[in-house]
């Protein structure tokens, strides 16, 4: 039986300040699509699903697992830590910081000054010779 994890755009707030984003499921073998469609359409659903849905969040399919079974989709419920394993939270993560990054280096230089000792580029240096750019063949 495989095993699926979806991911909702809108997260659930549990009483203890929690935020739930993803479900992880089994269905039989060949059944995923329709199974998916039904979670979107939220009937034959769980309700952390059903409400997932009633509040406007879109159902992404966030990994799948063909081989797994249902003893494994109980063992990765109990460890919990899904995002880890979804790839669109995987994905959102690396965009995150690859924004960072490139926030970091155009504020970096932005605010980056050249030493008033520098020399101008193709300039002489101390030895009287103009530096050369270097080109990659």
């Amino acid at each position: 039986m495989p095993v699926y994890l979806l991911h909702s755009t809108v997260p659930l707030q549990r009483a203890n300040g929690q935020t739930v984003r993803h479900y992880l499921g089994y269905c039989e073998p060949g059944n995923l699509l329709s199974r998916w469609e039904q979670h979107k359409k939220g009937r034959g659903s769980t309700p952390v699903v059903q409400a997932m849905v009633a509040r406007g969040g879109r159902l992404l399919m966030g990994n799948y697992w063909p081989t797994l079974t249902r003893t494994d989709e109980r063992r990765m419920k109990r460890n919990g830590h899904l995002s880890g394993r979804c790839l669109v939270c995987q994905v959102r993560e690396v965009l995150r910081r690859f924004d960072a990054l490139h926030s970091l280096v155009k504020n970096s230089a932005s605010t980056s000054t050249v030493p008033s000792n520098a020399p101008e580029p193709n300039s002489p240096g101390p030895s009287g010779v103009a530096a050369r750019a270097r080109t990659a063949g």
